[in-house]
């Protein structure tokens, strides 16, 4: 093998041979989106039509399809666990260059194109019947018409999530190109430890926000006129470091995943 010359005929091969797992997963993600973009729609649906201080419920419904939707594209790099051994995804017949192309496609280019498929797919059949076929804009019109202010938070927070989101699929490439055995039970491990992390990260933000917004102080000394404004400013000020801390992880990650690819010899 010529390993000095990209090849997209051994880029077919590796296709071929993932391909049982790449159906298997696709028809599982795409039955479960499917799902969660119902549930979204039940939710958004709710919360447009019930009173605002009865769509509480609605909103947590569709946050909780929206839940499932993040985790569905989550599992794109756990087709490369399809090798129980790392030994026999090592000698593939094809070079580190051609594997880590595969990989970095599927998991960030193919899978995302697919599921975008699914959801506004499923959006502009939806829009013949109801108002509240774009669930995301729904909700987001809702919320916003609630709380002022949430507007700047909404638009910083929307692609930090986005960003953030890559970089626990980039890890979950490096734990599964990593690992020698187990390697789909390490790589879900992955995903919920890399989310845990997201969440603690959204923690440690707002409490950063809490506190420089001088409202600990201020209610410590007994004042009770709080402008939630205030709180929300910080933590959209915070979102963009937020941001640029996912962008750098997933980079790092992705590098990691390559350099593990080509160095690796069983």
């Amino acid at each position: 093998m010529n390993d000095k010359v990209f090849s997209i005929h051994r880029l077919g091969l590796l296709w071929r041979f993932y391909t049982p797992a790449i159906r298997l997963q696709l028809a599982i993600s795409g039955i479960t989106l499917l799902v969660s973009y119902l549930i979204c729609l039940a939710g958004a649906t709710g919360a447009l039509t019930a009173k605002i201080t009865e769509n509480g419920g609605w909103v947590a419904l569709y946050s909780f399809g929206a839940m499932i939707a993040s985790y569905v594209f989550f599992s794109g790099p756990l087709v490369f666990a399809y090798c129980g051994q790392r030994r026999v995804a090592t000698t593939l017949p094809a070079s580190w260059q051609e594997k880590a192309v595969f990989m970095l496609g599927y998991v960030f280019v193919l899978v995302p194109l697919f599921l975008a498929a699914i959801w506004y797919g499923s959006m502009g059949v939806m829009s013949f019947f109801t108002p509240a076929a774009d669930v995301n804009a729904t909700i987001s019109h809702i919320l916003l018409s609630e709380t002022h202010g949430l507007d700047s938070i909404m638009s910083s927070s929307k692609f930090g999530s986005i960003v953030a989101e890559t970089a626990t699929a980039a890890f979950s490439c490096f734990v599964i190109v990593a690992a020698r055995r187990n390697r789909l039970a390490l790589g879900i491990v992955a995903v919920f430890g890399a989310r845990l992390l997201n969440w603690l990260a959204g923690v440690i933000v707002g409490i950063y926000a809490v506190l420089s917004s001088g409202i600990v102080s201020r209610v410590a000394k007994g004042d009770t006129d709080i402008v939630p404004q205030d709180l929300i400013g910080f933590i959209a000020d915070a979102m963009p470091y937020y941001t640029a801390l996912s962008a750098l992880l997933t980079l790092v990650f992705a590098a990691l995943a390559v350099s593990k690819i080509k160095n690796r010899r069983n």
